[in-house]
């Protein structure tokens, strides 16, 4: 015998409320019978509607790379501070790009993006994603930059840190 649920117990295993689990069951989301003008849900249907809200979202380039953003504060390699690391994975894990932001000063102190995926917006979204989740995000002075750094900051905009910010 299957495990069911009433739409009360499973709007609390799905912490949503009872209205959206009656959706569900109208749409065919979860495999849902009524019986005595009551829903009956099946659990293992639920746990895998529940499980598709805990998938990563994906973002898609105009060159159908897929990834998704993840942060972290972690040291840059070779370093032992942590900065705040933005980085762009692929479904299959495999990091394509990183952008990393000093917390005291606030300024990118590297980004990079494989050669391969350059040119995608890809470090532009790393970019918006750390103005979404940080206070700032300053780029370096552009003595400190590359060339290729240099065309990045002006394509994307933002400020840059003034030299006695930088060196107070």
């Amino acid at each position: 015998m299957t495990a069911t649920l009433t739409t009360a117990d499973a709007a609390e295993l799905a912490h949503v409320t009872t209205a959206t689990v009656r959706a569900w069951c109208r749409m065919g989301a979860v495999r849902a019978t009524k019986q005595a003008g009551r829903w009956v849900i099946d659990r293992a249907s639920l746990l895998r509607r529940i499980a598709l809200g805990t998938r990563p979202r994906y973002h898609v380039t105009d060159y159908d790379t897929a990834y998704t953003i993840t942060y972290a504060l972690a040291p840059y390699p070779g370093e032992q501070v942590d900065l705040h690391r933005f980085q762009a994975v692929t479904p299959t894990g495999e990091v394509i790009s990183e952008l990393y932001v000093d917390p005291v000063t606030w300024v990118i102190v590297n980004v990079q993006t494989e050669p391969e995926y350059r040119g995608e917006g890809i470090a532009t979204a790393l970019y918006h994603a750390a103005l979404a989740q940080l206070p700032q995000v300053l780029h370096d002075l552009p003595e400190h930059r590359t060339e290729d750094g240099n065309g990045w900051a002006e394509h994307v905009g933002g400020e840059t840190v003034e030299a006695e910010e930088l060196f107070a």
